[in-house]
């Protein structure tokens, strides 16, 4: 053997894995880390083709590449700093994951000069200790933006977040679970209407 390795990407079987889970569920295909090493776009494609509502990306570096490649499917973003190019995010129409009132309030600002409206997801942390709003956190950051939503400056469409352990099956979750229950709940009761949108801990 001379050493050298060969990967073979069945899109068949990316194609396949997605209908099983769209005959159960909405589906947002992940295709963060150029779709863990299987080609961002082309699983992009194939996940949209075969029922996906939409993907998921953490950056907005990696939802730009998929714009820049014709991609028009919503694509949801989640790994948000205040210094990133929000202005551009809107132009692109990216959804937006939000977690810190900071992170919020620059998106704002950014929404009244352009003139265009934010379409927001509130962050959760749901248990994985290292984004999204804690339960200390969540209350401000939800009247926030209700307050935003009301001034027509963004749309809260979504509320996320991550189960460490999704993988074991709700046992292993009952903690985080409950989390992102007591979460839309406090969300419903400010007034917001978020679809709500639970990702594993990858």
């Amino acid at each position: 053997m001379d050493g050298r390795s060969e990967i073979i990407i069945d899109l068949a079987a990316v194609a396949d894995n997605v209908r099983r889970f769209a005959a159960m569920a909405e589906v947002i295909a992940v295709v963060k880390a150029n779709a863990f090493g299987h080609g961002d776009v082309r699983v992009a494609h194939t996940a949209m083709r075969t029922g996906a509502s939409g993907l998921g990306v953490t950056t907005y570096h990696e939802a730009f590449g998929l714009r820049r490649a014709g991609i028009t499917a919503p694509i949801l973003t989640w790994l948000i700093s205040p210094g990133d190019d929000h202005e551009a995010a809107l132009a692109a129409e990216l959804d937006i994951a939000v977690g810190t009132l900071d992170v919020l309030e620059a998106i704002a600002r950014v929404c009244v000069t352009t003139r265009r409206t934010g379409r927001i997801h509130l962050h959760v942390d749901c248990g994985m200790n290292r984004e999204g709003a804690r339960s200390s956190e969540l209350l401000p950051l939800i009247h926030r933006s209700r307050a935003l939503e009301r001034a027509g400056l963004i749309r809260v469409i979504g509320l996320m977040g991550h189960l460490p352990d999704a993988g074991l099956g709700p046992e292993h979750n009952e903690e985080g679970l409950e989390l992102f229950a007591a979460a839309y709940h406090q969300a419903f009761v400010a007034g917001l209407r978020p679809a709500g949108r639970i990702r594993n801990g990858n």
